[in-house]
């Protein structure tokens, strides 16, 4: 084996911890956020609920029963819904 041959994994193994170790704080940072967004948000909690079960409808609607007004339907978006 070439001395570039056994280089290559060890020199991707050493990127991947330093992008590890580079973005992981901003990680921890974002998680801390959301844990107080969503205990600032705990009030709002059925109305969020209720607001997404009628998006859900809504969206329900323009996928299946107006499917003869809007162009051909992909199967990404019906995946995706």
């Amino acid at each position: 084996m070439r001395v570039a041959e056994r280089a290559t994994p060890v020199a991707a193994v050493i990127a991947a911890l330093s992008t590890l170790a580079c973005c992981l704080p901003f990680a921890f940072l974002g998680a801390v956020g959301l844990a107080g967004a969503s205990v600032r948000l705990q009030a709002l909690r059925p109305w969020l609920l209720a607001s997404s079960g009628i998006l859900l409808v809504v969206g329900f609607v323009q996928l299946y029963v107006r499917r003869n007004r809007c162009q051909k339907r992909s199967t990404l978006s019906i995946a995706l819904f």
